[in-house]
C-alpha cells in the first residue's frame, strides 16, 4: 500500500442514513410531547432535506488525501480573510442563493425571528462550514478553502430569506403558524407551547396571565388569583413574531 492515497467520499452513503436518522428522532421527538402534525412533519422533512442538501454541496464530494508524507496545505494557505481578494461573482451569488432558504427556514424552526437574529444563525451556519472546511482542508486534505467573502455572502442570503418570510407573514396571518415547531418564533398560541424553558417565547411576547388580549378577545375573563395565573400556559400573540398586519 503506498504511503500517501486519497480517498473520493461521495454524500450518498454518508448523508442519507444521517438525513433519515434525524428525521426519524426528530418526529418521535414531536410525538412524545404530542406535538406532531402533519404540517409540522412537513416543516422537518423540509429542514432536515435542505441541511442535508447544504451538506452535500459544501463538502461532497469530499477527497482526502491520507497517509505519512501527506502534503497539505498550511493554515494561512487555505483561508482568505480579506474581503474582495479574488472575488468570484458566480460563487457569490449561489452563496446567497445557497442560505436564503435558511432564512426562510429558522423562525419555523427556531425562536429567532427577526432579521437581525435569523442572520446571526446564518453567520453561526456559515461559520461553522468554513472552518471545518480550513481544518479538514489542512488536516485531511479535503481541497476545501475558508474564504470570508462566501461567509458574508451566507448571511446575507440568510438575512435576505428572514426579510421576505416577514413579508410574507404579514400577509399570510396565522396561516402559516401550523407548520411552526413548539417554541419556534412563528410559533402561535397552543397547548404545544407549554413544557420546558427553551421550548416556551420570551416573557416580553406575554403578560402576567399567561396569554395577550390578542389570544384571550373581547368580554374573555383572565385569571385572578396566583393559583389560576400559574396553571395558565404563557403563549404568545400569533401576530408578535411579525407586527400586525
Amino acid at each position: 500500500m503506498p504511503e500517501v492515497f486519497a480517498v473520493t467520499v461521495q454524500a450518498g452513503p454518508v448523508l442519507v442514513p444521517v438525513l433519515v436518522g434525524v428525521v426519524v428522532v426528530w418526529l418521535l421527538a414531536l410525538g412524545h410531547r404530542e406535538a406532531l402534525t402533519g404540517a409540522r412533519a412537513l416543516t422537518v422533512l423540509v429542514t432536515s432535506a435542505y441541511g442535508a442538501a447544504v451538506l452535500a454541496v459544501t463538502f461532497f464530494p469530499m477527497t482526502l488525501v491520507l497517509g505519512r508524507g501527506a502534503a497539505h496545505p498550511g493554515w494561512l494557505a487555505s483561508v482568505n480573510v480579506v474581503p474582495g481578494a479574488g472575488l468570484d461573482v458566480r460563487n457569490l451569488v449561489l452563496n446567497v442563493v445557497m442560505t436564503l432558504p435558511l432564512g426562510l427556514l429558522v423562525p419555523f424552526v427556531l425562536r429567532a425571528r427577526s432579521v437581525a437574529g435569523v442572520a446571526t444563525v446564518g453567520l453561526v451556519v456559515s461559520g461553522a462550514i468554513e472552518t471545518a472546511q480550513w481544518v479538514g482542508t489542512v488536516l485531511l486534505g479535503m481541497t476545501r478553502t475558508a474564504d470570508v467573502d462566501d461567509l458574508v455572502a451566507n448571511v446575507t442570503g440568510a438575512a435576505l430569506g428572514a426579510a421576505l418570510l416577514s413579508v410574507v407573514a404579514s400577509l399570510a396571518g396565522p396561516a402559516l403558524e401550523r407548520f411552526a415547531l413548539p417554541g419556534s418564533g412563528l410559533a402561535g398560541p397552543g397547548s404545544a407551547q407549554t413544557g420546558w424553558g427553551w421550548l416556551v417565547d420570551d416573557p416580553e411576547d406575554t403578560d402576567d396571565t399567561g396569554a395577550t388580549a390578542a389570544v384571550l378577545g373581547a368580554g374573555a375573563s383572565t385569571p385572578t388569583t396566583a393559583a389560576a395565573r400559574s396553571a395558565v400556559p404563557k403563549i404568545r400573540s400569533p401576530k408578535a413574531a411579525y407586527g400586525s398586519r
